[in-house]
């Protein structure tokens, strides 16, 4: 909103809806066919934000750092402190998505956050099967480091995309009827 008159105009309109629509939407009002498409949205988008591997990812960046060799190539330290530049790459990515949600729209960032996916997993999958299979000399330290690279472009797509839009998108994908039912279902299935 650019003036108070805007900002005033769309509140009254919240308050127009609402008092046409009556009360707050009772449970079984709430699961019914009229609001099939936004809980099915919401429960999948929530449910796919969770399978895409995210917390695996932040949770066990060390031990795919050590995997990798970072521990033996770079010091025990090493893989602790990718965890770190992990944890603000995820910071950073997701700053820089809020900036432009509105600007470029939440399916954009979906779909950038997705061809991200597929293009750091693809990047990480070949990488892991380079290591094990011993295309990297002993002791050398780029697949340490282009495994890092695979990791934060991993983090910067799913902060970027789906990281971000996922509250986003539920709190405004369900009228204000349902809102609060809606909202809560999406965070429950996330």
């Amino acid at each position: 909103c650019n003036t108070v008159e805007e900002s005033d105009e769309q509140i009254q309109e919240i308050r127009d809806q609402l008092a046409a629509a009556g009360s707050q939407a009772t449970l079984s009002q709430f699961f019914t066919r009229r609001y099939f498409k936004v809980i099915a949205l919401a429960f999948f988008i929530a449910m796919f934000n969770q399978l895409s591997g995210i917390n695996a990812i932040l949770y066990y960046a060390p031990k795919v750092m050590k995997l990798a060799g970072g521990a033996e190539v770079l010091g025990d330290a090493f893989p602790y402190i990718g965890s770190v530049i992990v944890g603000l790459m995820n910071l950073v990515a997701t700053m820089a998505a809020l900036t432009v949600i509105d600007k470029l729209g939440r399916r954009q960032l979906m779909i950038v956050g997705s061809i991200g996916y597929l293009i750091s997993l693809g990047f990480l999958a070949g990488m892991m099967f380079a290591y094990e299979g011993g295309y990297f000399e002993e002791g050398s330290a780029a697949p340490v480091w282009l495994i890092l690279l695979g990791l934060l472009g991993f983090i910067a797509s799913h902060a970027f995309g789906q990281g971000s839009v996922i509250w986003v998108f539920i709190s405004e994908i369900f009228p204000n009827r349902v809102r609060a039912r809606g909202q809560s279902l999406g965070s429950l299935t996330h």
